[in-house]
């Protein structure tokens, strides 16, 4: 066999090995049979058993998965296995959905199920693919809220809290866009049957979304020579100071929100994480003037001193 005939068997037939080692994994556990009854977190006590069969699509392939399922009439059925292998309610397995999340941010939903079919051989329908991101968004707010992990008294605060605010472009349905912005896509040229080059998508976005960000990061001195060369790459690149690191990142996205409602969110939220201000609060923005002044009624109303950077180098 050539190489290229052998890789393209190993793909294939490697994958199928790796359902089958999953799969026995699953049955390991046999049906999970615990008892004569279950109670539920409602306090019902649900008696009647019952042997039941569900599929789960994985990275490797499709599961059968068997289990004892403990119902009453008028309530829902509870599985032990479900929760003892913590399987999601839908037919997809967590890996498989993480793997669509991750497909769709880089492109388009189409794009991202050809690579994902391409990548485990499994193809998902456009809809479910789309109802899988939402569903993997709903929990932003509650992921945060379980992981916050701000300093204590003891606690050193590293030296800057960096703020940084901006909006983005997002290309909407014609019905959606503002009114001028409309009557001049009617007379585009372009209909959008393919993808456009950078320069030709005019006519076709409006500022959709607030994005903001916050992090801690220590100070990074340098002299206006240091600077310098920095606008050039390949110039005594080993000789630099290596640039730290910013760490604690807490990034906020929105279409529903207003860019004052984001930014007082933000604000709400990393003065908790520097009640004191043992930080110097830095903003840096492009020169949108809302944007600054959103961030000093903020700063204001929070009674923090902040200083804002406008990003305007360009290079010629």
């Amino acid at each position: 066999m050539k190489l290229s005939e052998v890789e393209s068997l190993i793909s294939n037939e490697g994958r199928e090995l790796l359902c089958r080692l999953l799969q026995d994994y699953v049955d390991e556990h046999g049906l999970c049979d615990v008892g004569d009854f279950v109670t539920g977190s409602d306090g019902i006590i649900r008696s009647h058993k019952r042997v039941s069969e569900r599929q789960i699509k994985t990275l490797f392939g499709i599961l059968k998965i068997k289990r004892i399922g403990y119902s009453k009439r008028g309530v829902s059925s509870l599985f032990p296995k479900d929760g003892l292998l913590n399987l999601p309610k839908t037919s997809y397995s967590f890996g498989l959905q993480k793997l669509i999340v991750q497909e769709a941010i880089r492109g388009s939903f189409e794009e991202g199920i050809v690579r994902h079919e391409r990548t485990v051989g499994l193809k998902i329908p456009k809809r479910q693919a789309e109802k899988i991101v939402l569903n993997a968004s709903c929990d932003f707010y509650d992921f945060y809220e379980q992981h916050k992990r701000y300093k204590t008294q003891n606690e050193s605060a590293s030296s800057l809290l960096i703020l940084t605010l901006d909006g983005k472009g997002i290309a909407m349905l014609q019905y959606a866009l503002k009114e001028a912005t409309a009557r001049r896509a009617e007379n585009n040229q372009h209909k959008f049957k393919q993808r456009l080059s950078p320069g030709s998508r005019q006519n076709c976005k409006r500022i959709a979304a607030a994005v903001a960000s916050g992090n801690e990061v220590e100070r990074f001195i340098r002299t206006p020579e240091e600077i310098i060369e920095e606008l050039f790459e390949d110039k005594n690149i080993s000789t630099r100071k290596k640039r730290p690191k910013p760490f604690e990142k807490r990034v906020w996205a929105s279409l529903e929100n207003s860019f004052k409602a984001v930014v007082s969110e933000m604000f709400f939220e990393l003065k908790k994480k520097d009640p004191k201000q043992q930080y110097e609060w830095v903003a840096l923005v492009d020169g949108d003037r809302k944007q600054i002044i959103y961030l000093l009624q903020e700063a204001k109303k929070h009674f923090v001193t902040i200083t804002i950077v406008c990003d305007f180098i360009g290079l010629y």
